[in-house]
């Protein structure tokens, strides 16, 4: 059974023999294009662990204006941090590139959360890292031209999502994470595919010249990975850890 933890980061850290003993027993399942696997203001009786794909965290105003708050790839989880607090999901959780994710019942992560050092320390530290990057996101909004941050969002899907060089993203989802007009969007992919660095086709982007986008790319990059690096890098333990040991 812990052969369903392969594949993703979190799961990857569990104590041998640990998902065995859940119940209900989590389950490999495939996610497709545009599932909603969590919906706005439900209630929260499922986690996700993606293993492949892409999942996106889509915030909604009262008037239908929407973005998307950030990108879930096999290093992280869905719904995993409301899980253990209140229990209602207050964002919509939408598959942008297909694959297959860890389906866990709230009540089992939560008693997997309660079984695992290994586990909460990762979250601990997964957590850490989403505010690093959240944060560095805004300042990346508020100071860097649309081309920089459109480079980096194609850079960081392709690693996050393990996708090689072809990126199964549509404009309007790039332009909701970026906050951006889709025709601003499909100016700045124009001016990469007359540059040669990208080739747009239906629903997806091929690179072509990944040196050339990482060049047009903001510094943010090299910010979060630094950042990143030295939170799982820590050897420093969880709160409580700390408060066992005590």
């Amino acid at each position: 059974m812990d052969e369903l933890g392969f594949g993703n980061g979190l799961l990857s850290t569990l104590e041998p023999g640990l998902l065995e003993r859940l119940a209900p027993r989590p389950r490999l399942v495939a996610i497709a294009r545009g599932e909603v696997l969590i919906g706005h203001g439900q209630a929260l009786d499922a986690v996700f662990f993606p293993v492949s794909g892409l999942i996106g965290i889509l915030a909604e105003t009262s008037d239908g204006e929407a973005v998307d708050s950030g990108l879930i790839g096999r290093e992280g989880g869905v719904g995993i941090f409301e899980a253990c607090g209140s229990r209602q999901f207050s964002a919509e959780a939408v598959v942008h590139v297909p694959g297959r994710a860890v389906r866990m019942a709230a009540a089992a992560y939560r008693q997997l959360f309660e079984l695992s050092p290994n586990l909460r320390t990762a979250v601990h530290r997964y957590v850490e890292q989403c505010i690093s990057e959240t944060r560095q996101t805004l300042l990346c909004t508020v100071t860097h031209d649309m081309d920089a941050q459109l480079s980096r969002l194609i850079l960081e899907a392709l690693e996050r999502g393990h996708l090689g060089d072809t990126l199964p993203l549509t404009q309007g989802t790039m332009a909701r994470i970026l906050g951006a007009q889709r025709s601003t969007i499909s100016e700045c992919l124009a001016r990469l595919e007359r540059e040669g660095v990208l080739a747009r086709k239906r629903g997806a982007l091929q690179v072509g010249d990944p040196a050339a986008l990482e060049a047009t790319a903001c510094n943010c990059r090299a910010a979060i990975r630094v950042s990143n690096d030295a939170i799982w890098r820590s050897d420093e333990p969880s709160c409580e850890a700390v408060l066992a040991a005590e």
